[in-house]
């Protein structure tokens, strides 16, 4: 199905631009943005601890790559499936490729900075399909991934807040009643470091990645007689850092090795959405909090009520 043309498609350009076509910056913005950084820097640093102020800036420096490279997860499947164009995906199996070459010395070490690190190895099975089916359908209506969301809407474009919301009502349904998406019928979790070893996990992997990469190429440049590049398109110099735009390779660098990174600072790999369900499940608790404390105040109000009448 293809994005409606009553809505503009978040994949296009939504950055303004001067006279002579090249982008302009929104200095009001942007120093509000690099003092958020900062003071959250050190906020985070000297309130709670300086891993999470480090995960903070890392976060930041994602998002920014996000943005200048354009870097779309979903969107560029859904400008595979709908235009026959495969250049994001490629860029994505480069991204996995750095992302596996660099994982595999800290997983296999197991721990880093005094605590233990892994990836994500979660069971297949119906909720999987389940939840993909609907995450599919949302994703198609609001134009956009969480991380996609996301950093779309901290380039300016308010309507990913209606996403960001639908998302943390979602993650609070979700966590309500995981115990029963758990239960429901599944596979058991497969590791291909376990099933192959670690050299053969590592090429079962890159097979894979490989697989996918020349079957981009082989059907875009049946339908379309050439392939995009994922090289092209970045601005080179320090003006081309700040400014933008990255090419999409640039955002695949970037983007593996900041995730590892995080795997290192939090022992977990990056994942859109845990920042999501934790803000629904912040704002979950101080609901049930109020809750709580508003029956208090209700019980008490009525036991004085109940003394004082009876007092006559």
């Amino acid at each position: 199905m293809a994005v409606s043309d009553k809505f503009v498609s978040l994949d296009t350009q939504t950055r303004a631009t001067s006279d002579n076509g090249s982008p302009k910056i929104n200095r009001g913005f942007t120093a509000f943005a690099l003092i958020l950084f900062v003071v959250g820097t050190l906020y985070l640093g000297f309130a709670v601890s300086w891993t999470m102020a480090l995960l903070y800036l890392v976060g930041g420096i994602l998002g920014i790559t996000l943005y200048h490279a354009r870097y779309g997860f979903t969107s560029s499947w859904r400008n595979f499936l709908t235009n026959g164009r495969g250049v994001g995906i490629r860029a994505q199996m480069v991204m996995f490729l750095i992302a596996n070459i660099v994982f595999l010395p800290i997983l296999l070490v197991g721990h880093a900075f005094g605590h233990p690190v892994a990836g994500y190895v979660y069971p297949v099975g119906f909720s999987l399909l389940a939840g993909a089916f609907l995450f599919g359908i949302g994703m198609q209506v609001a134009d956009g991934c969480a991380s996609g969301t996301l950093y779309h809407t901290g380039g300016g474009d308010v309507r990913g807040i209606l996403t960001i919301i639908g998302f943390i009502i979602g993650s609070v349904l979700g966590s309500w009643n995981f115990a029963w998406w758990q239960s429901t019928p599944h596979f058991q979790p497969v590791s291909f470091l376990t099933t192959f070893g670690n050299v053969g996990g590592f090429l079962f992997n890159v097979l894979l990645m490989a697989i996918v990469f020349v079957t981009t190429i082989i059907i875009e440049r049946r339908k379309h007689g050439k392939i995009e590049s994922f090289v092209a398109g970045g601005k080179s110099g320090l003006k081309g850092i700040f400014r933008g735009p990255w090419s999409l390779l640039a955002g695949s660098i970037v983007l593996a090795l900041g995730n590892a990174v995080v795997l290192l600072l939090s022992g977990k790999p990056w994942g859109g959405h845990f920042s999501v369900r934790a803000v629904g499940r912040k704002n979950w608790n101080l609901v049930r909090a109020a809750r709580d404390e508003l029956g208090i105040l209700a019980d008490t109000s009525k036991r004085a009520c109940i003394t004082f009448i009876c007092s006559f």
